[in-house]
């Protein structure tokens, strides 16, 4: 007869997502991650598969809740530019704060797998797809209300708003300076003017 597990899978989840989204896929040993997930070896073949299936796994978890959180940004009743503004503003508090040196690990699976593996490279592309989505879904509708320029292009300007999101968390990688950040999060909302 099978043992009950012993120990709370998502949680074990959750840290092993610590784990990727601070040292990467290739830094992030089994050793370490068995000892930060609090799990042995065979716990962690048995549960969650190799330490390739852990990876995707933990990636997947961590794009439905970032997706999660900016889309519920999106979804709120304000004029796009305020909803804008919090997404980014979200993103600098982030970067301000005492793990702010991990970055996004969407944006840093994208740096050190997307080429080499084509799972890698699914859930990163669908995850950016899902946001663009909802970008140029608010966008759209703010065009619609005349919150900005009938001329301007949903599409196209949801594809900057997400590039511009990423390059403001590789940058809050470097910098914990929030005048910086905050200066390029008002020049990129500059292009709804």
């Amino acid at each position: 007869m099978a043992r009950p597990k012993q120990f709370d899978r998502d949680e074990a989840l959750e840290r092993a997502i610590e784990v990727f989204w601070e040292y990467g896929f290739e830094a992030s040993s089994i050793e370490l991650l068995l000892d930060r997930m609090g799990i042995n070896r065979a716990s962690l073949y048995d549960t969650f598969g190799d330490k390739q299936a852990l990876y995707l796994e933990a990636l997947g978890r961590y794009c439905a809740t970032n997706e999660s959180l900016i889309l519920e940004i999106l979804g709120r009743g304000l004029p796009v530019r305020e909803k804008l503004r919090e997404m980014y503003l979200t993103v600098v508090e982030r970067a301000c704060s005492e793990n702010g040196f991990r970055g996004c690990f969407i944006n840093n699976a994208m740096v050190e797998r997307a080429a080499v593996d084509e799972k890698t490279a699914f859930h990163t592309s669908a995850s950016i797809e899902r946001i663009e989505h909802g970008l140029e879904c608010a966008l759209d509708e703010a065009r619609k209300k005349g919150e900005i320029a009938a001329g301007l292009d949903p599409a196209a300007l949801a594809r900057f708003f997400y590039n511009n999101l990423q390059g403001l968390q590789v940058v809050g990688k470097t910098t914990r300076d929030r005048v910086r950040l905050e200066q390029i999060v008002k020049v990129a909302l500059s292009v709804l003017d």
